[in-house]
C-alpha cells in the first residue's frame, strides 16, 4: 500500500482540483505498475503557519511572526508497503522518477519528501493479508478493485 501524506501550508493546493490532479496522477502512477488502485492512500494535511517550522522559521505567516518562507512549503512523507527495494540503484531511479514526475505539481512550492518501507507482514486490508506483488491474486485485486479473501 502506497500511503502518501502531504503537509503543506495553507497556501498551496488551495483548489479542490489541484489535490484531485496530484491525488490521480500519484494512483495511477501505481495502478500502471500493477498494483490496485484501492491500495493507493493519499492524505492533504493542511497546516497552520504556527503549527509548520522550517529552520526556526514558521512555514507560513501567522500574526505575531510575519518572518514567514518566502514561498508554500510541501512535506511528504510516503510508505511503501505492497513492495519493498533493496537495490541501492533500483532505489535512486525511483526517487529521480519520482522528482521528474512530481516536479510539475509542485513548481510553485519548496518541497521535500522521505520513503520508508515497513515490514510488509504487519500491513492488513479489511483483515486480510494482501497477496504477493505480482501475483495473479494481486491482479485479481486489481481487476476487481476490491479485496477477497484467499485462505
Amino acid at each position: 500500500m502506497p500511503l502518501w501524506e502531504i503537509f503543506h501550508t495553507a497556501n498551496a493546493f488551495s483548489t479542490p482540483q489541484s489535490k484531485a490532479l496530484l491525488a490521480k496522477d500519484i494512483t495511477a502512477w501505481y495502478t500502471s505498475a500493477g498494483l490496485p488502485a484501492f491500495y493507493v492512500n493519499v492524505l492533504f494535511r493542511p497546516m497552520a503557519g504556527e503549527d509548520m517550522w522550517i529552520g526556526g522559521k514558521p512555514a507560513a505567516a501567522f500574526p505575531g511572526d510575519p518572518a514567514a518562507l518566502e514561498r508554500p512549503f510541501v512535506r511528504l512523507s510516503i510508505q511503501h508497503l505492497a513492495y519493498r527495494n533493496s537495490d541501492e540503484k533500483a532505489m535512486t531511479a525511483m526517487c529521480d522518477r519520482i522528482d521528474k514526475w512530481l516536479s510539475p505539481h509542485l513548481e510553485k512550492y519548496d518541497w521535500e519528501y522521505n520513503i520508508s518501507e515497513p515490514a510488509r507482514d504487519l500491513w492488513r486490508i479489511n483483515g486480510i493479508i494482501p497477496p504477493p506483488f505480482g501475483s495473479a491474486l494481486e491482479k485479481k485485486w486489481a481487476e476487481e478493485e476490491k479485496p477477497s479473501k484467499y485462505y
